[in-house]
């Protein structure tokens, strides 16, 4: 027993140094490809933009252009935008051969398949019924589907 937990910590303190180095990965990219960051959060803010155009009329009405449209034109952008991430990830994973940014690939595969096809909404049911997972905090252990 004691083995285990020795082995569980050995696990604990691995991914605490991987995150460590994936974190400090992160700040060097982001220094070193300044100009790509920029570009994404400027077009972020571009769908915020054309939102507020839509909402107060000087847009031709198009629905898509508005951030509360399921799958408008900014939604799909957020799916590229995952998309990419998860294809990034495994490369460096493969690159580096290190397995924790394998493991963040399959965080942003994870958001990729609950944005776009409401993983959570339609197979969330099924997981609560398969644990027997209680409702805590006042909210309901099965989420129900709104589209």
């Amino acid at each position: 027993m004691v083995k285990k937990f020795i082995k569980r910590l050995d696990l604990i303190d691995m991914l605490n140094k991987g995150f460590k180095e994936v974190f400090n990965d992160i700040v060097t990219a982001v220094i070193k490809y300044k100009s790509l960051l920029v570009l994404l959060i400027i077009t972020d803010f571009m769908f915020v933009v054309l939102h507020s155009f839509y909402v107060h009329d000087f847009l031709d009405g198009n629905k898509y252009y508005s951030l509360a449209t399921e799958r408008g034109y900014s939604e799909f952008y957020q799916y590229i935008k995952e998309f990419w991430l998860f294809l990034l990830l495994i490369h460096i994973s493969f690159k580096k051969k290190q397995f924790i940014y394998f493991l963040w690939s399959l965080l942003f595969l994870y958001f990729l398949l609950d944005d776009s096809i409401g993983f959570h909404e339609n197979y969330g049911s099924y997981v609560a019924e398969l644990f027997e997972f209680q409702s805590m905090f006042n909210l309901h252990r099965i989420s129900v589907p709104y589209y």
